[in-house]
């Protein structure tokens, strides 16, 4: 009875507060007043039998009551003093019935004048200019239908709060007085089957965090639970895991329960209306966008979820509607530590200035909202207390914004605080979701930029000076162009601030200044890249702003001139003639012996048995046998000599078959760079690559042999020197190369020097799936270490650049802009850049006068006049002397050959010998013809081998002299290779020292 008792009191007292706390201030009883209170504790000190005023009149209406102290002030409607405040028509003028209470809103009235009364009122936000309110009502005969519009008589929360508090009756509700109200009708249930966690409903309902809720707290958590209770409907469950185990432990709203609760309210007021005979006018179902704008209005943080901090924010605490807490506002609020339980040391973490985290003297509700989420106090938030806060996942992921210990700290939650806050606004004044990146043109965006032609043009006199927003024509390049259109289509205003040449500014994060966002303005720093760089630690970049972007291959714009007797030349010195030679003149040398020793029996003609001509004989054969020359002056007649010819043939097809692809080879390596046509055909060449490119391992990839340059202008001298064949780099800073002077190049742009440039990019753009790990050189990058506003803006570029793809408006910029980012060649004047003739003149020339030469040679030498006379100028015999010589010669030759037979009647009629007879005489004459023709052949044979001894005399001496060439020529050749093995790797041959013990 006792407790009953004292529960009674405390009823009684806080209705003494809340009714006449608001005449003891002045509230809802002074007129305007109302609008301007001075206290916390009369923000929502509503009397009573005001409010039941209210409740009796159509809410259209409201504002014609007079209600002592709250009587709308009337102004002339008409007259010279129209608009000015009147009490009779007299102030105005002569005529009659114009001074009346200016039309007026429920909602315009209720701000103005019944501010107090707030929590007694549901506003709808819709329609625009006179939303539409719900209250309670007066039920007549439909009380049985209306049961629960009572739910919506804020009179009666007094009474249940004091019911409630059961303990101390101290006006303040403890952790374990708030489970009665937990036990209530519909709260139980939702709390029995995991709707609701009752932890997280009473620190949320405790919005000054003392660790009580005090009347006026409970007066919020009320009002904002009304709807739930007379809808009789609940948040959506759309993950296997319960509400209560969710965001905010399952208190909140979402587009469901906000769907049902603007139906019911509707239709509860419309039976209302019709009970009252009001105007059924004055409450309607909304419009679809009527409904989306309800909801976007009251979710302030964007989760779609509306919770009670952002209803009591919103409705209550924001009284100006600008969407921020002044000072003022907030001491009349429920978060000031005034309102704790006697002690308002209790809620100093809730102070103005602990929530004012940006220093700006007003609080945002992603500020309040810190407090909020921060249930441990500690001034951190990690990942548990941001999911349970329900930061929208559209804003950044937990780990986008923490710090590295994987918190969030006051100072990245005030990073995140200015993303939000920007795209925030963006949204509204722009009416765009999220995913179409807005933003707010009162957060900068400071784009920073290095010159670099053709991208980005250096800044001249109209854009130096510019501190404006957007990009326009002054800024000139393509990058700049191409960026120009995506920032229209996102209607971001960016300023474009050029990067100066800083020699001190080693790295390129250092170059381009980029870092945290200035809080304090709320300025966001990006880069435009517009060369190949590793992308810095903590930054995040955009697609590539350029479609043809990425690697390519540049070689010299002149192909090697093929010069036939030069390739000649140095095949005849190359490795693969000298060993093909001598395999071939080995097995060559093996054949001829072989075949002279197998037909030298049978065959003794043609391939003599004297070792050195047989030899000889045979290598003969070898040689004109295995070339396929086949002379016919000396062939094998034995059955193996003929099946060793066969054999010998077909391996000498296949032998200089294999030489003949040799050849083609060698020809084709030395015409190879003009054949490169992709990166694919590097293979085998020396290839020059770009030194902060190493990472990516080019030479790798596609096999070649790697030459690291420093510059690109390097890389360029040496291709020009033909030190390396080719070199592979980034295709944006291949262009700037193009059109940068240089000291390497007499200060002439590659692609402006006369008759074209001096180099050409060959076999298009590499396939990026070849080199998947390099980055883009033409991007927008942003600052994103614990900065999730840029990696927002970078998607936002890249979400962009995709639909500029797709309509193809980023290859049309590409084409207006060819001929600056592509410069055609300078051709000259007069003929200066023809192309050279095809025909080799100097050679055709020569080849001509040599011919003539040789014509008028022969001609002469074969008239034998002239014969005679050069051989009179020689002081040698005559050529027709030396004949008639050379005939008697070997007509004295074949006289000798012929046995010496005289003439048959010769021989008839010479004297027979006396005494011998016919027989013997016979004899006798044969005798001394075979002794005759004996005698003729030993001459012969003698004259013969004395000729052959001559030959193989000087057959021996040739070969002498050969053998002598050749070890000759082996010398000089490994002189020549030392010597250049000396001067190429002279550097790098060390001595080897050697230390005695």
């Amino acid at each position: 009875g006792r407790a009953v008792g004292l529960g009674l009191a405390a009823a009684a007292l806080l209705s003494l507060s809340l009714l006449g706390g608001a005449d003891a201030q002045g509230q809802c009883c002074t007129g305007t007043a109302c609008n301007t209170p001075t206290t916390w504790d009369a923000m929502l000190s509503c009397p009573s039998s005001h409010w039941s005023t209210h409740m009796s009149q159509f809410p259209q209406q409201w504002h014609l009551i007079n209600n002592p102290g709250a009587t709308v002030t009337k102004q002339c409607i008409s007259g010279a003093n129209k608009y000015k405040t009147c009490t009779q028509d007299g102030d105005c003028g002569s005529a009659v019935d114009i001074c009346k209470k200016p039309a007026m809103s429920a909602s315009e009235y209720m701000d103005n004048y019944m501010s107090c009364c707030k929590h007694c009122v549901w506003n709808m936000k819709f329609p625009v200019g006179a939303p539409i309110h719900v209250a309670a009502g007066p039920v007549g005969t439909e009380a049985n239908e209306l049961t629960g519009i009572q739910n919506l008589d804020c009179n009666t929360f007094a009474s249940d709060f004091a019911a409630l508090d059961t303990e101390t009756a101290d006006g303040f509700l403890s952790r374990s007085e708030f489970n009665n109200f937990l036990n209530m009708v519909p709260f139980k249930q939702m709390v029995a089957t995991q709707m609701l966690d009752p932890e997280s409903v009473f620190w949320i309902a405790d919005l000054n965090k003392d660790k009580f809720v005090s009347a006026h707290e409970y007066l919020i958590l009320r009002h904002y639970f009304t709807p739930t209770i007379i809808s009789n409907s609940a948040p959506t469950q759309t993950t296997g895991t319960p509400l209560a185990q969710g965001p905010l432990g399952g208190m909140f709203f979402d587009n469901s329960t906000v769907s049902v609760w603007v139906t019911t309210a509707n239709n509860m007021m419309m039976r209302l209306y019709l009970v009252n005979k009001w105007n059924s006018a004055g409450t309607r179902e909304p419009r679809y966008n009527e409904e989306k704008e309800h909801k976007r209005l009251r979710d302030l943080d964007g989760s779609t979820r509306i919770s009670l901090d952002e209803h009591y924010f919103s409705e209550f605490a924001d009284i100006d509607g600008d969407g921020f807490i002044s000072k003022a506002e907030f001491d009349l609020s429920l978060y000031n530590p005034a309102t704790a339980t006697g002690v308002p040391a209790r809620a100093t973490k809730s102070s103005f200035e602990a929530m004012d985290l940006d220093g700006d003297s007003r609080i945002s509700f992603i500020e309040r909202k810190r407090i909020v989420a921060d249930r441990n106090e500690n001034g951190d938030i990690d990942a548990a207390e941001w999911a349970w806060a329900d930061y929208p996942i559209e804003y950044g992921p937990f780990r986008g914004h923490v710090y590295v210990d994987g918190t969030l700290k006051p100072e990245q939650y005030r990073y995140y605080m200015a993303y939000h806050g920007c795209t925030v606004r963006g949204s509204i004044a722009y009416s765009r979701p999220l995913s179409q990146f807005p933003w707010d043109d009162g957060c900068p965006i400071n784009v920073h930029v290095k010159p670099s032609i053709p991208f980005v043009d250096p800044p001249s006199a109209a854009n130096a000076r510019r501190d404006s927003h957007g990009i326009d024509a002054s800024h000139g390049g393509f990058a700049l162009r191409v960026l120009g259109n995506i920032t229209d289509r996102l209607l971001w205003k960016p300023t474009i601030k050029y990067v100066a040449a800083d020699a001190d500014k080693t790295s390129v994060a250092s170059e381009y200044g980029l870092g945290p966002p200035d809080v304090n303005t709320n300025a966001f720093d990006m880069a435009l890249m517009s060369s190949y760089e590793v992308t810095p630690d903590g930054w995040t970049c955009s697609k590539s702003l350029f479609p043809e972007d990425g690697f390519v291959l540049v070689t010299r714009s002149e192909d090697v001139e093929i010069v036939m007797y030069l390739i000649a030349g140095k095949l005849t010195g190359s490795p693969h003639f000298i060993n093909f030679f001598c395999t071939l003149f080995f097995f060559t040398l093996v054949v001829g012996h072989f075949i002279w020793f197998v037909e030298k029996w049978s065959n003794h003609e043609i391939f003599r048995t004297f070792y050195g001509e047989g030899v000889m004989d045979g290598l003969w054969w070898a040689i004109v046998t295995q070339t396929t020359v086949g002379y016919g002056d000396k062939a094998p007649i034995s059955g193996i000599g003929k099946s060793f010819a066969v054999l010998w043939m077909l391996f000498g097809l296949i032998m200089f078959g294999v030489f003949s692809g040799q050849v083609t080879n060698f020809i084709e390596e030395e015409t190879a760079l003009n054949n490169i046509a992709s990166a694919a055909s590097l293979g085998g060449f020396t290839v020059g690559t770009l030194t902060k490119t190493r990472p990516l391992q080019l030479q790798q990839i596609f096999a070649f042999s790697n030459y690291n340059c420093a510059t690109i202008e390097e890389c360029g001298d040496r291709l020009l020197k033909r030190k390396i064949s080719a070199f592979v780099a980034p295709r944006a800073d291949v262009l700037t190369f193009f059109q940068t002077p240089s000291s390497k190049f007499d200060n002439i742009a590659p692609a402006k020097t006369l008759c074209g440039n001096p180099f050409k990019i060959v076999g298009g753009t590499i396939s990026p799936a070849l080199i998947p790990q390099a980055p883009p050189a033409v991007r927008l990058c942003a600052y994103t270490s614990s900065v999730y506003g840029g990696v927002y803006l970078t998607q936002g570029v890249t979400y962009t650049l995709d639909k500029m793809v797709e309509d193809g408006s980023l290859q049309s910029i590409l084409v207006e802009n060819q001929e600056s980012v592509y410069i055609p060649p300078d051709e000259g004047t007069g003929g200066q850049c023809a192309p050279d003739s095809p025909w080799d003149v100097t050679m055709i020339v020569v080849a001509c006068t040599l011919m003539a030469f040789y014509a008028v040679l022969i001609t002469i030498t074969e008239n034998e006049a002239a014969q005679e006379l050069i051989a009179k100028w020689r002081g040698r015999p005559s050529p027709k002397a030396l004949r008639q010589e050379a005939a008697r010669v070997a007509a004295a030759e074949e006289e000798a050959k012929a046995p010496a037979e005289k003439p048959k009647k010769e021989e008839e009629e010479a004297p027979k010998l006396p005494g011998l007879s016919q027989e013997h005489a016979e004899k006798m004459i044969d005798v001394s013809k075979k002794l005759g023709v004996f005698t003729a052949m030993q001459a012969t044979d003698i004259r013969r081998m004395q000729r052959e001894l001559k030959e193989q005399r000087y057959i021996l001496q040739r070969m002498l002299k050969f053998f002598g060439m050749c070890g000759i020529l082996v010398m000089i050749c490994l002189a020549i290779m030392v010597g250049i093995l000396i001067a190429v790797w002279g550097d790098k041959l060390q001595v080897a020292q050697y230390q005695y013990n």
